[in-house]
């Protein structure tokens, strides 16, 4: 599973080692940049769930922000502006982040109620519908 979580970091630094740098993030270029089948990735099992919430998330800030690297003649001739956008992108990454930690919590909350729930059902407090008489 790290191997997963290591592409996706190599394809949000734009720094992939199999595919090209400006594909954007998803579930088949997170797979074939970790070297498995672009299939390899399934919604339905629950051991990718945290790579492809991960993912999901990183499609999000990916497509939200524009790509802030300027062009040697942009940089030139932006060079006034540059702080306006460092700022602008540290304040929409922060943003981003600050929701994702409401997010987990949020998530974090249901695991626990899912747990507590699933404790009481295991505890005896559920009776059969019918028992049978031995009389």
């Amino acid at each position: 599973m790290q191997e997963y979580f290591d592409a996706l970091q190599r394809i949000k630094d734009r720094t992939p080692a199999r595919i090209s740098k400006d594909v954007p993030i998803s579930l088949k270029s997170v797979a074939e940049e970790a070297g498995k089948h672009r299939s390899s990735i399934v919604r339905s099992r629950t051991s990718f769930a945290t790579l492809i919430a991960a993912i999901e998330a990183a499609e999000k800030v990916d497509i939200e922000l524009p790509d802030t690297t300027p062009s040697a003649a942009e940089h030139q001739a932006e060079s006034s502006n540059e702080p306006e956008w460092k700022d602008e992108a540290i304040a929409r990454l922060t943003h981003l982040l600050e929701e994702s930690i409401c997010r987990e919590i949020s998530l974090v909350e249901q695991v626990a109620n899912l747990q507590r729930e699933i404790n009481a059902l295991n505890a005896g407090n559920v009776s059969p519908f019918s028992q049978k008489n031995s009389t």
